[in-house]
């Protein structure tokens, strides 16, 4: 038996360079150029400047989310 986690579809949703928006129809947008840069270097340009992406759609760029400790479930369990 593996214990290792199945990597996710490929679909924008899933994708490490998606940027969840307000101002998009989908809600999402592509922010592949945002994660290009630098992280020191990095400045958000406002939101339309970031082409919108349907959640099942994926492109060339698309890369598995990194699980990290923020996007785990904890669960309570007894000491």
């Amino acid at each position: 038996m593996s214990n290792t986690t199945p990597t996710p579809a490929k679909a924008c949703m899933n994708c490490a360079y998606v940027l969840h928006s307000d101002s998009s129809t989908t809600s999402l947008r592509c922010g592949y150029s945002y994660f290009q840069q630098p992280p020191a270097r990095r400045v958000q340009e406002r939101m339309d400047h970031y082409d919108e992406v349907k959640a099942a759609n994926w492109c060339s760029h698309w890369s598995v989310k990194a699980e990290g400790i923020l996007s785990k479930k904890i669960t309570n369990t007894p000491d």
